[in-house]
């Protein structure tokens, strides 16, 4: 579990050590009415079997201690307590893992093996603990050996990467112990030949709370008060690597047609250095305005794991050594429905630490222009019968088709009729003051659509008829010369009166002489 603390204004030192020497004769006073209440008890020097691992397999070695243990140190008596003791480790000026600790536990004095122990470790930035310090982390563990001369080894369940600055502290908390309970106890093993300086202990008034925060209101002094030595607390680590990952992105435009358009995205992941990244996690959510998106990968430097081709949102898990880099270009149609700003992000993680996160992140943006959807309607006119007769019926046929490239939310036909003609009927479209009106809905790209109506022609009517229809769309019509057609309806002409020559002029008026004659002398008789 991994806690985390912050650095309190704190007592002047002067306070604080008075503070712990009135404690430390207390205690003293305590061991001539009691018994042994804060020991520090030389015994024969102990030599390590465990000698450091190898700098191969831990670079980073925190150890003050000489390999050899000459005593132990504890609280026992009527304040027998459980209490942190820990070690100052000097800043090694770069970052690195912790991975382990170790700790020494003396034989016998009442340590029981599997009892129950805190390891604490913490960052001090002024390197003075009587000042508190940042808690970084705390781990349960039991006490594995109580011989005096082996290690109980501990790996920590992750890596815990210290970066500084300041000095590390690791520390031990003995937990199976509580308070006024004995039999006493002095679990920390000291080593009086290096080191001294560097090993501390802090009291809290009671139990030592969990988590187990540093405070500059503890009593926390320097072993050395009760005898110049170190305890025999251990950490190794490795050095941590670095990989300065960044990425680029840019379609080469700022502005694009919806509907109309398709971006093209140039994303570029790159490893700085110094070191490789073994895991890279590069990602490209594509927002819902982009569609149909498909990718084509090319990887330079060694890199590896990236997907060669594909399509939708980018998911890559890469290996990258310092140096190399991954190319995506990413092809995208845009949305009819897009508006506003285009923004599309693709971003870079990896698995050391990296020291410029500021260019793990890139951000395209485009802005969508709306134009208006264009519909070419083009419209067409038949007449039948053609000829007619005067006061005959006339019948019309329009057809509208739509030619694209939009969709026609509707339009509007209108057909103002010649002189010669009277409306007589239509089952879609409507007239009024001689002008024909037909509504029409939705018509797809490439889809036509017909309406009729009937006429009758006028008797007397003997020229032809030229009757003009014109369609309007709701969108911008591109193609406008298409939008009006014309039908001319020819007339049959009524028959033709008989013409007679001179002769039969002659003879029709000798006719009608004779007949006037013979009508006058009825009359007479």
């Amino acid at each position: 579990m991994i806690m985390h603390g912050d650095k309190r204004s704190h007592m002047p030192n002067t306070s604080r050590h008075l503070v712990a020497s009135l404690v430390l004769a207390t205690l003293l006073l305590l061991a001539v009415q009691v018994a042994e209440v804060f020991g520090a008890s030389p015994g024969e020097t102990s030599i390590v079997h465990d000698a450091p691992p190898s700098t191969s397999t831990f670079p980073v070695q925190l150890v003050l201690d000489d390999d050899s243990s000459e005593g132990v140190f504890g609280f026992a008596g009527g304040t027998a307590r459980s209490f942190l003791w820990f070690n100052r480790f000097p800043d090694p000026g770069v970052a690195f893992d912790l991975e382990e600790i170790w700790v020494l536990f003396p034989v016998g004095m009442d340590v029981p093996m599997d009892g129950v122990i805190q390891l604490a470790v913490y960052l001090d930035p002024d390197a003075d603990p009587g000042n508190g310090a940042n808690l970084l982390a705390t781990y349960t563990e039991t006490i594995q050996v109580k011989d005096g001369t082996t290690f109980s080894k501990y790996s920590l369940p992750a890596p815990l990467r210290i970066d500084g600055p300041g000095e590390l502290l690791i520390g031990v908390i003995n937990r199976f112990f509580t308070l006024g309970d004995p039999p006493p106890t002095q679990p920390a093993a000291y080593d009086v030949n290096a080191g001294q300086g560097r090993s501390y202990f802090a009291l809290w008034s009671g139990e030592v709370p969990d988590p187990p925060e540093l405070t500059n209101t503890l009593v926390i002094d320097v072993m050395d008060g009760a005898v110049l030595s170190n305890f025999m607390i251990r950490g190794f680590g490795t050095q941590a690597s670095f990989a300065d990952l960044s990425i680029s992105k840019t379609d080469g435009v700022t502005t694009a047609m919806r509907g109309v358009d398709a971006l093209t995205y140039t994303i570029i992941a790159t490893n700085n250095g110094p070191d490789d990244d073994p895991a890279v996690t590069l990602t490209d959510t594509f927002p819902a305005e982009l569609l149909n998106c498909s990718f084509a990968a090319v990887a330079s430097g060694g890199a590896t794991g990236a997907t060669v081709s594909g399509s939708g949102n980018l998911s890559e898990l890469l290996s990258m050594p310092s140096g190399s880099t991954v190319t995506y270009t990413v092809t995208c149609d845009i949305a009819a429905t897009a508006s506003g700003t285009l923004s599309n992000t693709a971003s870079i993680s990896g698995s050391v630490t990296d020291p410029d996160p500021a260019n793990n992140t890139a951000t395209d943006d485009d802005t969508v222009i709306v134009i208006p959807p264009e519909t070419d309607l083009t419209i067409s006119i038949s007449d039948s019968p053609d000829p007619v007769y005067p006061g005959a019926e006339l019948n019309y046929s329009i057809t509208v088709s739509n030619l694209g490239p939009s969709a026609s939310t509707g339009s509007t036909i209108v057909d103002v009729l010649p002189t010669g003609v009277t409306f007589k009927s239509s089952s879609n479209c409507s007239e009024a003051a001689g002008t024909v009106t037909c509504m029409l809905g939705p018509l797809a790209v490439s889809a036509s659509a017909m309406v009729s109506f009937v006429v009758t022609v006028n008797a007397g009517q003997y020229d032809a008829i030229s009757n003009t229809a014109s369609i309007t769309a709701n969108e911008v019509d591109p193609v406008p010369g298409n939008n009006t057609a014309t039908a001319v309806t020819d007339i049959i002409p009524p028959p033709p009166i008989p013409a007679l020559s001179a002769w039969g002029l002659l003879l029709l008026m000798m006719l009608m002489l004779a007949g006037f004659a013979l009508t006058i002398r009825r009359g007479r008789n």
